[in-house]
């Protein structure tokens, strides 16, 4: 194990952590999904992310707004690792940059890599400003434990990729896999240029799962291209606001009544409308 990891696990992670949710598992098109009940995550996914919100209210991942008391790992005097406070899954974890910039992969997507290097329990999760963070004002990561996530059930092998897009899965997905992180750094780098920035926006919209396994010293990365902020559910008044763990396959429903109405024709619309 990891010093970083040991660290995190004695300081963050209780022994009997439980989580009590409510899932429902549907088969859609031969790709697994989990509807989770949640209502922790109701003021995540009913956040209001316009800019006039976001410079009234104070950054809660700032260190100085943040509970005096709560734990934290720090990780290279860059970031600090912290227990996530409505965590969507078991060992959910918060990983905010020490200084107040906002959300922005590129300049950290190898300290990205490098983190889930040193976390290989863990599946590291970005979301971009557009595509489930709730702070898009200050950069940073997520992490939750491997395994949970119907992304990480089967191998790379067992998908339908062709030119590094996975097909027939019902969003858009590309994966980068290999043992050199320069050469994937690159290859993200070109995938970044050649998607649209949005008016207004800084980034292309996009989530991001990655994972090393140490076994094998290679990383996977999955990236989801994203093209709307939320589903026209959320117009409706669904809390329906899909982030990377959404697009790993558990769609979150903090309202009991979206949940029950859940079926597979409401997941294929919802990722249709959201993917690229």
């Amino acid at each position: 194990m990891s010093e970083i990891q040991k660290k995190v696990y004695d300081a963050l992670i209780p022994a009997n952590e439980n989580l009590e949710v409510l899932t429902k598992t549907f088969v859609v098109d031969g790709y697994k999904v989990v509807a989770q009940h949640n209502p922790a995550r109701a003021v995540s996914s009913g956040a209001k992310l316009d800019k006039a919100t976001i410079a009234k209210r104070k950054c809660f991942l700032c260190k100085e707004n943040r509970p005096v008391d709560q734990p934290s790992v720090i990780y290279n005097e860059n970031f600090e690792i912290l227990k996530n406070p409505f965590p969507i899954l078991k060992k959910h974890l918060t990983i905010p940059l020490m200084r107040h910039e906002r959300q922005e992969i590129l300049p950290h997507f190898a300290t990205m890599l490098n983190l889930s290097k040193d976390l290989p329990d863990f599946d590291l999760l970005y979301n971009g400003p557009k595509c489930g963070a709730s702070a898009p004002d200050h950069m940073h990561f997520q992490a939750v434990q491997t395994g949970l996530m119907p992304l990480d059930e089967k191998s790379l092998s067992e998908f339908d990729i062709v030119d590094g897009e996975i097909r027939n899965f019902g969003r858009k997905c590309l994966v980068f896999v290999g043992s050199d992180k320069e050469a994937i750094c690159k290859q993200y780098r070109e995938l970044y240029n050649k998607l649209e920035i949005k008016e207004d926006e800084w980034e292309p919209r996009m989530n991001i799962v990655a994972h090393y396994i140490p076994s094998a010293n290679i990383w996977n990365v999955w990236v989801f291209p994203r093209d709307k902020h939320r589903p026209s559910y959320y117009e409706q008044g669904r809390m329906i606001s899909p982030g990377v763990i959404d697009m790993a396959g558990i769609l979150v429903f903090p309202k009991p009544d979206d949940f029950e109405d859940v079926d597979e024709s409401m997941i294929r619309q919802i990722y249709k409308e959201v993917s690229l």
